[in-house]
């Protein structure tokens, strides 16, 4: 997929991705909201549990793909990487 969109459809994906996050931690996300739900209503209030007990793992949701302690030049470089391997130079990006 990567060889067929451009870096500026690239960096609008990132950023929806940001805003509206899909995949499987959202998946499990949804899931263990459901069963947490159809826990709750079928026991008593001091038997109740959090969201956290139903999940798989628990996933930090506001973590970035990027290691944390990267400066915006080393994000930069890795993205450039990326655009280079598939081909793409800096004058082709709009």
């Amino acid at each position: 997929m990567l060889k067929s969109i451009s870096f500026r459809q690239f960096l609008e994906w990132q950023a929806y991705y940001t805003l509206e996050p899909f995949g499987e931690l959202r998946a499990d996300l949804r899931a263990a909201s459901i069963v947490q739900i159809v826990h709750n209503a079928a026991v008593k209030k001091e038997h109740q549990k959090a969201l956290a007990d139903f999940l798989l793992k628990d996933p930090d949701f506001n973590a970035q793909p990027a290691v944390k302690g990267q400066t915006l030049e080393q994000k930069e470089a890795i993205i450039w990487a990326i655009v280079n391997a598939y081909g793409a130079t800096k004058r082709e990006i709009p």
